[in-house]
């Protein structure tokens, strides 16, 4: 399987590390429509392409992380000629774009993969495992300022890996929402927050930030009887039962557990996803119309902020 890379920058270059880990795949080369002005030591040996049309050519699938405003366009173009695609989070900039790329790969039968890399987080693998019925969500993911994916909203660039997850957790449709955020340093939203309110009742309060001085992306998940505190860097996950009989001894009550992850590459298993459901063609964890689904509501908490500003 030939896999080329458009888009080689901080997260094109991780990539571009990973995916030489896979055997039976053969990495062909990289494309980054912008000039490059020093190309990463790790990417030396590779081909550097000079067109996109050159790089689709020779590919069978594709990593897609430029600017998000191009995500649907080059998805389009690699579809059309039969090329599949992971394609980084968000899936686009709009939810027009994002119906055309879910629709296209269905009209071509493309495996179409989203970047929502935090599936693939070995605390989450975890947390997936539970077979949780939450009803109050309360997540804070922070971040000190990269100068990086300053063309989108904190709110495209963070809060959707969170949305993501809130989404798949509740697996419900939303009732209303809530929204707050500010500038800072760019002209965009740098700090936002959201509260959900989900058909099934359950409520999800959700912050991001960009500007902050030290990094956290922490899930606290409550429900009857139980609390499941979730350490995505550190990938740790504290579960506690709380027992229902009467006990003198208060600690009694309490059933707690903590769970530390294995160290694991989150993004190595997301292109193992992608390149094993190309083979055994197959939906991956994170098809496309998951990552419209997100982005809609990103767009819509966006949208809110935006009124009010």
């Amino acid at each position: 399987m030939n896999i080329g890379i458009v888009g080689v920058g901080h997260l094109g270059n991780i990539h571009a590390k990973n995916v030489i880990c896979h055997r039976a795949v053969n990495a062909i080369g990289y494309f980054d429509p912008k000039p490059i002005e020093s190309i990463p030591e790790n990417l030396n040996d590779w081909k550097r392409y000079l067109s996109l049309g050159a790089l689709l050519r020779d590919a069978d699938a594709i990593i897609i992380a430029t600017p998000t405003p191009t995500h649907s366009e080059i998805a389009l173009r690699a579809m059309k000629r039969g090329v599949h695609c992971l394609i980084e989070k968000p899936i686009a900039d709009t939810v027009l774009a994002a119906q055309n790329v879910v629709s296209c790969a269905e009209k071509n039968k493309i495996i179409a993969t989203v970047g929502h890399v935090e599936r693939f987080n070995p605390a989450w693998t975890y947390v997936n495992s539970q077979h949780l019925k939450p009803r109050f969500l309360e997540v804070h993911r922070l971040a000190s300022f990269t100068n990086r994916s300053t063309e989108i909203a904190v709110v495209l660039d963070l809060m959707i890996h969170d949305i993501d997850l809130v989404l798949w957790l509740t697996n419900s449709k939303t009732s209303s929402i809530q929204a707050n955020g500010v500038s800072v340093v760019t002209d965009k939203i740098d700090i936002a927050t959201a509260r959900i309110v989900f058909q099934n009742g359950c409520v999800a309060n959700l912050t991001a930030s960009r500007i902050s001085t030290k990094s956290m992306r922490k899930i606290r998940i409550f429900q009857q009887n139980k609390y499941v505190g979730v350490d995505l860097l550190d990938k740790s996950v504290e579960d506690i039962s709380i027992g229902s009989k009467p006990t003198k001894n208060i600690e009694n009550l309490f059933d707690k557990k903590l769970h530390v992850a294995k160290n694991g590459n989150a993004i190595l298993e997301e292109q193992k996803d992608f390149i094993a459901a190309i083979r055994q063609q197959k939906l991956p964890k994170v098809p496309a119309a998951d990552g419209l689904t997100a982005l809609k509501i990103a767009l819509e908490i966006e949208e809110i902020i935006n009124r009010s500003r």
